[in-house]
């Protein structure tokens, strides 16, 4: 019996089966209307919304922006719930995007704020990124980025008066 090595390939594609029938329903009742159109006009017009700030600041996201909606439509084949997933994301990024430059303008002393030489670690997953993140984070000469600061830099509207 000879040595051999035996790679079983994950099937990426597998789904529960609750979650393939969510999909399935859902993508059934586009003909009614319920299809996520990931759009950039209404993405924008439902952030403006959510935040009551209009300003978007300068438009070097602009760009971007249009290739990532261009590459959710067309390329990324995504189901139902991807595009709803999706939607929402950039939704809350643009309404980020939003409070940030309200909070520049009306407190203009945040851009002059010193910025300290920072460590970005980058890696694949499994190859203990995550380790050495929390290692350098247990160093009290380090301030490590916490979760919820890098979804949400902005303060949440009326933290700040």
């Amino acid at each position: 019996m000879a040595n051999s090595l035996v790679i079983k390939s994950a099937n990426f594609n597998s789904q529960p089966v609750w979650f393939k029938a969510i999909n399935t329903v859902w993508r059934n009742t586009y003909s009614l209307g319920t299809e996520i159109k990931i759009d950039k006009d209404r993405l924008i017009k439902a952030a403006r919304k959510n935040t009551g700030f209009n300003d978007l600041g300068k438009d070097f996201w602009d760009e971007p922006l249009e290739r990532l909606i261009y590459s959710l439509n067309n390329e990324a084949r995504l189901h139902p719930v991807g595009r709803f997933i999706s939607h929402k994301r950039i939704e809350n990024l643009l309404s980020v995007r939003l409070q940030a430059e309200h909070y520049f303008k009306k407190y203009p002393e945040i851009l002059g704020q010193p910025l300290y030489p920072a460590m970005v670690i980058i890696g694949l997953q499994r190859t203990g990124t995550t380790k050495l993140h929390r290692m350098l984070a247990s160093d009290p000469e380090n301030r490590a980025l916490l979760s919820w600061e890098a979804l949400n830099p902005a303060p949440m509207k009326g933290e700040i008066k």
